[in-house]
């Protein structure tokens, strides 16, 4: 009885550990569920509470996964718009530059979008990109800017550009002339350019190259055998020779110049070879090159020709067989002081007055010269402030106190003078006849000076001048019977005649030469 009591007893304790292993059992199901289940919502929140890129999704190989929008754009822009180079060649000449300079920028912010978009058309769809990890390549957003292209392109353009030569007819002297049939140019074909880019823009980024063409500019058709005998009628146009003429007012000396037509043969052209009056023009660099070379080997290196008259319409001047005239300019000089030279003394040894000598060289100490101490001698065209009177001059001779009057070269007059006293000398040099007055009033010596001719500037403010014989204030007659002996204060005084004469022939800018 005992036994059977004791088995009654222990079936309970069988049935209680068989409900706990079931229980166990279905717990550890339960966990097997919900942990997962857990552990996948928790990354699907983190994903879209931080709007990460899904893992997997790339850009055309760039790996965006796990990227916030912002990393992603930074991260586009840097690949495609900042780092990625673009390549524009011909096959011979090859240039680099950022895409975006030719219109091709890939849009990071719709790019980004279209990355962020992939794998998300629903959570379960998110979650299995999120734990597969499956490779989703994801094309650019490519935007092109025609406009801008076009204009890097026509900048481009500049390179390569080469102007077709036109055919044209040329003079070779001796009545012969020659035709040059020109040569191509060359232009880049700036609307094939375009063309590669336009066509597909993302696939021109992701090649990163444009295939440069130029296309040949052929010059304009010319009958050859119509321009030779249009050449022989142009034959006049060009015989012809070029003359120059120059005048040195210093030394009244006049050079003439003829340039032939064989020198002057290369540097003819036509610009029509076919035309009914075809444009005949001189190269007038050229010529001028040729007259600088002629100034430096016939005037020297203290003379130059100053601006050449007819040298605006040269072509026209030399068709008319018209010459070009230019005057001569002495250029400033230098001069060795001597012992006990003063600049009076060089003043009279120059032709210059002292005050100009002065002006010439600021700083110098003109009381205190020390022999060969070097100073700056002014040009002698400064005292010639007129334009010069061609055809006409007024020679005056110190020494032998006489005057001649010049005319084409020829002697029409010749007058008896007096200069002035040794201690108010008339300086010699070049001068010019600068105003004219009918009875000038000299308040220094209180005395008339009839027809009176201002020819330089003695002091500042004081002029020396050719006058006939003074008055004084008192009607006394100055120095009628001192003519052919200095008696003036500096001043030409000739005969009460002689002076009206001169007065009325002599107008204002002709060269007055006084020679000691």
């Amino acid at each position: 009885m005992t036994s059977h009591s004791a088995v009654l007893t222990a079936r309970p304790r069988a049935a209680t550990k068989t409900r706990s292993w079931l229980q166990a059992l279905a717990a550890l199901l339960l966990a097997g569920v919900i942990l997962p289940a857990g552990l996948a919502l928790g990354v699907l929140i983190i994903f879209e509470s931080n709007h990460l890129i899904l893992p997997g999704v790339n850009v055309m190989g760039a790996d965006l996964g796990s990227l916030t929008p912002a990393q992603a754009q930074e991260q586009l822009n840097q690949d495609w718009n900042v780092h990625r180079t673009l390549v524009l060649s011909d096959g011979t000449h090859t240039y680099s530059a950022m895409p975006v300079e030719y219109g091709l920028y890939l849009d990071p912010d719709a790019s980004m979008r279209a990355a962020y978009a992939a794998g998300r058309d629903s959570y379960e769809e998110e979650l299995l990109q999120i734990f597969t990890r499956t490779s989703r390549s994801i094309a650019p957003v490519v935007v092109f800017n025609p406009s801008m292209a076009r204009a890097r392109f026509e900048t481009l353009a500049a390179s390569f550009a080469i102007d077709p030569q036109q055919a044209t007819l040329a003079y070779t002297g001796n009545g012969q002339w020659t035709v040059d049939p020109g040569k191509d140019g060359q232009a880049l074909d700036i609307e094939a350019a375009l063309a590669q880019l336009n066509a597909d823009p993302l696939l021109a980024m992701m090649h990163a190259r444009v295939n440069l063409s130029v296309h040949t500019i052929k010059p304009q058709e010319v009958r050859f055998a119509a321009v030779a005998t249009q050449a022989e009628n142009h034959k006049s146009l060009v015989n012809k020779p070029l003359n120059l003429r120059a005048y040195d007012p210093i030394s009244d000396e006049t050079f003439t110049l003829n340039i032939p037509t064989a020198t002057l043969a290369p540097w003819v052209s036509v610009g029509d070879p076919l035309a009914a009056d075809p444009q005949v023009s001189l190269d007038s660099a050229k010529v001028q090159d040729f007259f600088n070379q002629w100034s430096q080997n016939t005037l020297g290196s203290g003379r130059v020709l100053e601006k050449i008259q007819g040298m605006d319409n040269l072509t026209a001047t030399w068709q008319q067989g018209e010459e070009l005239f230019a005057m001569v300019r002495r250029l400033p000089t230098s001069f060795t002081v001597r012992s006990s030279d003063t600049i009076y003394a060089i003043s009279a040894h120059v032709g210059i007055p002292y005050w100009r000598i002065e002006n010439a060289n600021p700083g110098v100490n003109f009381d205190a010269l020390s022999a060969g101490q070097k100073i700056t001698i002014p040009s002698k065209n400064d005292l010639l402030p007129l334009p010069v009177v061609l055809g006409k001059r007024i020679v005056i001779s110190i020494s032998q106190q006489h005057m001649w009057i010049y005319e084409n070269g020829k002697v029409v007059h010749d007058y008896v003078i007096s200069s002035g006293m040794a201690d108010s000398p008339t300086l010699p040099g070049v001068f010019q006849v600068m105003e004219h007055i009918d009875n000038a009033y000299g308040a220094r010596w209180d005395l008339w000076m009839p027809n009176w001719l201002s020819i330089y500037e003695a002091a500042p403010g004081f002029f020396n001048g050719i006058h006939g014989l003074p008055l004084l204030h008192n009607g006394v007659r100055l120095w009628g019977s001192a003519l052919g002996h200095p008696a003036s204060y500096g001043c030409i005084i000739l005969g009460l005649k002689e002076a009206a004469d001169v007065y009325n022939w002599a107008e204002n800018g002709v060269v007055v030469e006084i020679k000691n």
